[in-house]
C-alpha cells in the first residue's frame, strides 16, 4: 500500500506540466520617458497581442529606469511563437522626446524578438533594453 501512494505521488510530479510564463519585457535604462506604440495586423483572426488591447495598438509609456512586461501566459518564445507573434504585428515605434524607431518588415521585428529571446533552458523572455532610441 506505502509503495502504491509513493508511486502515486511520484507520478504526480512527474507529469506535472512545467511550463513558465512567456512574456516580453520593455526595459528603460534612459533618463527619458519612452513610449512603444505596437501596431497590430488587420487581416489576423488570432492575435496574441488582444489580451493587451482590443482597438488596434498596443501603446504604453516607459518611465526612466522602470519597466513593462506584456504577459502571454505559458509556453515559451521558441521560433515557431515568435514568428506567430512577428506575423500578427504590423509595426513596432519606439519613441523619446528627441528620436523614434520604427521596425516596419516581418523580418525586422522577428529579428528584434528573436536576437531579445533570454533563458537558460526554457527561453521564455524577450528582453527589449531601450538605452537609447
Amino acid at each position: 500500500m506505502k509503495f502504491r501512494l509513493l508511486v502515486l505521488f511520484v507520478f504526480s510530479f512527474l507529469f506535472q506540466s512545467c511550463d513558465p510564463i512567456h512574456f516580453i519585457t520593455f526595459e528603460n535604462k534612459s533618463n527619458q520617458i519612452i513610449k512603444v506604440l505596437i501596431l497590430k495586423k488587420h487581416n489576423s483572426d488570432f492575435n496574441p497581442l488582444n489580451r493587451f488591447s482590443s482597438n488596434d495598438s498596443v501603446y504604453f509609456s516607459i518611465k526612466p529606469n522602470d519597466n513593462h512586461v506584456l504577459y502571454f501566459g505559458t509556453g515559451n518564445w521558441s521560433d515557431v511563437k515568435i514568428n506567430e507573434l512577428s506575423e500578427a504585428i504590423d509595426k513596432v515605434k519606439i519613441e523619446n522626446d528627441f528620436t523614434e524607431k520604427t521596425y516596419k518588415s516581418h523580418k525586422a521585428i522577428k529579428h528584434l524578438l528573436t536576437v531579445n529571446r533570454n533563458g537558460i533552458i526554457f527561453e521564455n523572455e524577450i528582453k527589449i533594453v531601450l538605452d537609447e532610441v
